[in-house]
């Protein structure tokens, strides 16, 4: 449609230095603010007209940049988060385990509280070990309150021991320095403070950033903000990635003969072309 596009590697990946596990969110929005200085340096970019377009956590940092900076025209998010990131996975987990692995509401809540309390414990425990051993406390209690036969059939959860290493595997990704981030980020800390046109596109059945948890948080806080015009649509039939799924779970992405919607690309050089047409 005629519109320059520049796409990075990570931090680590192909040519880009840097160290990508020992990056944050916030790392990664320091160098979209580097790649919109670049693209400024180019003489084929229209420096009246730049828009920025994240997915997922993308989506995060997309207001992130642009709530400090006067040279974006605009925003588009895709599947952008609008609630803090601990709300994100607590919700996230609960949609993932009964879609991946089949589990009923009841176990899917238990699992939900599981991975809730190891990420509040190393929120606020900032001693590694002894969130550790709080974390294997915790997970003795829990499943001494829900352990049965479905737990272990669902889960996979057969004894204390396989809960237990589960559990302490899932609280060295809480403690990286990502996820600490992460967990504590709150989108609408700026999304309250963007001056630019605003997008939000989400898909009815992702199951990793739930539009009626996000959307309802995104327009709330564009509500509030200077935004200079805003619109959101949730496509039916589409999951996390925006391909046209079918049992529209996690392990189905690879599976899709589908890289990306053709609704889901129609939808965004539309938006596009109202964004790059409007003052």
């Amino acid at each position: 449609k005629g519109y320059q596009v520049l796409r990075i590697d990570d931090r680590g990946v192909g040519k880009s230095k840097g160290n990508f596990v020992k990056s944050t969110t916030l790392d990664f929005a320091t160098d979209i603010h580097a790649a919109v200085d670049y693209v400024k340096t180019l003489n084929t970019t229209d420096t009246n007209n730049i828009v920025l377009m994240g997915h997922s956590e993308g989506g995060l940092i997309a207001p992130m940049v642009a709530a400090e900076r006067a040279d974006i025209k605009g925003i588009i998010l895709l599947a952008g988060t609008g609630v803090t990131g601990y709300e994100v996975l607590r919700s996230q987990i609960k949609a993932l385990v009964m879609a991946n692995r089949k589990a009923s509401e009841k176990n899917a809540t238990a699992y939900q509280q599981l991975w809730a309390t190891g990420m509040q414990i190393a929120l606020q425990q900032k001693d590694t070990a002894t969130g550790m051993q709080a974390a294997k406390n915790a997970v003795a209690t829990w499943y001494q309150q829900h352990a049965d036969s479905s737990l272990a059939q669902e889960l996979g959860y057969t004894s204390l021991a396989v809960a237990t290493t589960d559990m302490l595997n899932n609280m060295k990704s809480f403690y990286s320095p990502w996820m600490q981030t992460f967990l504590q980020l709150n989108p609408t800390d700026y999304v309250s403070k963007l001056r630019c046109h605003v997008r939000a596109l989400f898909a009815a059945r992702d199951i990793q950033v739930i539009p009626n948890i996000n959307e309802p948080a995104i327009s709330k806080a564009v509500a509030t903000s200077q935004a200079a015009s805003y619109a959101t649509k949730t496509l039916p039939q589409l999951n996390h990635l925006f391909q046209q799924c079918k049992q529209c779970n996690g392990n189905e992405y690879i599976a899709l003969s589908e890289t990306i919607n053709p609704t889901a690309l129609a939808t965004v050089g539309l938006w596009l072309q109202e964004i790059c047409t409007l003052r």
